[in-house]
């Protein structure tokens, strides 16, 4: 039975989720359903058999957002909030993927993501995470076993996209807002470590960085994962596939 309506199908967390569960998903991409056709996405979600709707469709390049705010909270805000009235209308559990950066906005992603946060209502389901996968900049380099400079002064707490999906499945439910996240409170060169530890990579060609202003963007997780854990089940769902 199909009980995932996902938008933004093309982004990397729909296709993890599609993946893992591909018998209970229809997926959109930009081009079948842009998520600021209002008008558009009415019609969708008032057809779909489908009781969720996880909205994975979002601006998350930060220099594009930098660039062009207007489209930034297009998408990301003023699109979602249309999106969550449309879920209300027709009796659907909207999933909303947020960001850390939401919690404490210092850039105009995060301030989009604020703010789509205060557009819905508590009937919904607000997912803030921070994910990585094979695609991430700090993992495919390391994997590719290229030189990589990694900040010793910015802080988070990142989770798989596998993890991430299960979690969102898990937690369908619930209603408010859940973070999913990793526990502790890493540096990047920390994950960078950790990440040659599980993988068995060569850790020479890592180099100590910093931010000219440090960064933390760690939030308390509602999950009980550590980073140990989650890397060693992110590298047995890669290995699998």
């Amino acid at each position: 039975m199909k009980q995932f309506l996902i938008l933004g199908g093309e982004s990397r967390l729909a296709r993890c989720f599609t993946s893992l569960y591909l018998n209970e998903c229809i997926t959109f991409n930009k081009t079948e359903c842009n998520i600021t056709n209002q008008s558009l996405l009415d019609r969708i979600i008032k057809q779909t058999p489908c009781r969720y709707i996880l909205n994975c469709a979002a601006v998350t390049d930060i220099e594009v957002c930098e660039r062009n705010p207007k489209l930034c909270f297009s998408v990301n805000a003023i699109a979602v909030y249309s999106l969550h009235k449309i879920c209300l209308k027709y009796r659907k559990k909207l999933i909303q993927i947020s960001s850390n950066a939401a919690v404490i906005p210092f850039n105009i992603y995060g301030w989009s993501k604020f703010l789509s946060e205060k557009m819905i209502k508590p009937q919904a389901l607000i997912v803030r995470t921070d994910f990585y996968d094979r695609n991430t900049y700090i993992v495919k380099n390391l994997m590719r076993q290229n030189p990589i400079n990694a900040y010793t002064n910015v802080y988070f707490n990142p989770v798989s996209v596998n993890r991430l999906a299960y979690q969102i499945y898990t937690n369908k439910d619930r209603s408010g807002t859940i973070n999913i996240f990793t526990t502790e409170k890493i540096t990047y060169y920390k994950f960078a470590q950790e990440f040659c530890d599980v993988f068995a990579l060569n850790k020479t060609r890592l180099v100590m960085g910093t931010r000219v202003k440090p960064l933390n963007l760690f939030v308390k997780s509602s999950i009980n994962r550590n980073i140990n854990q989650d890397l060693i089940d992110f590298k047995q769902y890669i290995t699998k596939k």
